[in-house]
């Protein structure tokens, strides 16, 4: 494996507080740091929206944190139902590697950090609009 050095951290400026289509690109299993803790799931989202003021956001990655759990409530399984653009029931199983390359419609907004920074945060994750439509040059084509 090689690796590059970068100039470490740059923080680009924060899409504003909206509705956006976007995509479901990946997802990072985060064990828990402690036998009290839960484990966590990274589900990544790049913005792709057709509406003329917010095209200059895509490919702007978002990401989203939530509990590694299956119960019927959960933001987890929540967030799969709008993926999925169905409910789920007891039983039925998901795997989130076929659910890449889905749609939804995520609502961001605008947070300050302690340390005065701005960032994205998902307020929520449900079924998009509309599927946008997608172009020749679309790696999930």
């Amino acid at each position: 494996m090689t690796i590059t050095i970068s100039k470490g951290f740059t923080q680009q400026e924060p899409v504003p507080a909206d509705m956006y289509h976007a995509r479901f690109v990946g997802h990072t299993l985060i064990p828990a740091e402690t036998s009290d803790d839960y484990d966590r799931v990274a589900l990544e989202f790049e913005i792709y929206d057709e509406q003329p003021e917010k095209r200059a956001y895509n490919g702007r990655k978002l990401r989203k944190k939530v509990r590694d759990s299956a119960n019927p409530k959960s933001n987890l399984v929540k967030i799969c139902e709008a993926l999925l653009g169905r409910d789920l029931r007891e039983g039925d199983t998901v795997d989130l590697d076929a659910l890449i390359g889905r749609f939804v419609l995520l609502d961001v907004s605008v947070w300050t950090t302690p340390e005065g920074r701005e960032v994205n945060v998902i307020k929520s994750i449900v079924r998009p609009l509309y599927t946008p439509k997608v172009t020749e040059d679309d790696p999930f084509a």
